[in-house]
């Protein structure tokens, strides 16, 4: 869960900020919070296979971009976006196959 006044900066790396390894089922809860980097090519999140139940809300993303493979979202994972905003940031996110993908009032 990262909520509150937490904050996310990433520097000149080249590893997302927030990624995904193994095969048990990962809960992501963000928000409130901001992320920003500096570069147009880091990777703020970077979910791309295993179960993930991810939700963000009142999320603010500054440059970069999030990619959201669909093989990381398939049922029983779900991918919820209420309330975001969005900076100069270029996200790929799981096409809408189903009520388990929502994004609402967040321009991607």
């Amino acid at each position: 869960m990262i909520n509150g006044d937490s904050s996310l900066k990433g520097g000149n790396s080249s590893s997302p900020l927030i990624s995904r390894a193994g095969s048990q089922p990962v809960t992501w809860l963000l928000g409130p919070m901001r992320s920003e980097v500096r570069d147009s090519e880091r990777m703020h999140i970077h979910l791309t296979d295993g179960i993930n139940y991810y939700q963000a809300r009142n999320a603010n993303f500054i440059q970069g971009r999030r990619q959201f493979s669909t093989e990381a979202f398939n049922a029983p994972s779900y991918f919820i976006e209420h309330d975001n905003i969005m900076i100069n940031v270029k996200s790929v996110v799981p096409e809408k196959t189903g009520p388990h993908i929502m994004v609402r009032n967040t321009e991607l």
